[in-house]
């Protein structure tokens, strides 16, 4: 298995892109599904879903949710590729008991908006009620 290069430049920038992401609202999102779709397609290849690196993962996972917040009303992925993004978030949580952690926040980040859509209702649709135990 091939995992891209990780430099801080990688990070940068998937942090600025989250960061513009969740200053994105709803009702925008909608409006702007296309100007989405090309972050929409690369977060969904292997190499960030499969990504070891800690950072890379947490910041992807925060990217995929507010990007599920900002197309709740259609549904962004197939059903095989929601399941993978969902196994992705839920894989962010562990260590999620160690609030000094210096990926806490981000990873609370994510857990909101996770039950703020109500994730919890596709994750039971697509059949990830192994998942969601993982989670508690």
């Amino acid at each position: 298995m091939k995992h891209m290069k990780i430099t801080w430049k990688v990070l940068f920038k998937l942090d600025e892109l989250d960061a513009l992401l969740s200053e994105v609202s709803q009702l925008e999102g909608e409006k702007l599904i296309w100007a989405l779709k090309p972050a929409m397609l690369a977060f969904i290849q292997h190499k960030f879903l499969e990504e070891p690196c800690e950072g890379v993962r947490i910041l992807v996972a925060s990217c995929l949710s507010n990007i599920m917040r900002l197309t709740i009303s259609i549904a962004p992925y197939t059903d095989d590729v929601m399941r993978r993004v969902f196994r992705l978030i839920v894989k962010t949580f562990q260590d999620m008991d160690n609030s000094a952690s210096s990926t806490f926040g981000k990873k609370l980040e994510v857990l909101e908006i996770m039950a703020m859509v109500r994730t919890y209702e596709i994750m039971f649709d697509l059949g990830c009620d192994n998942l969601i135990h993982q989670m508690f």
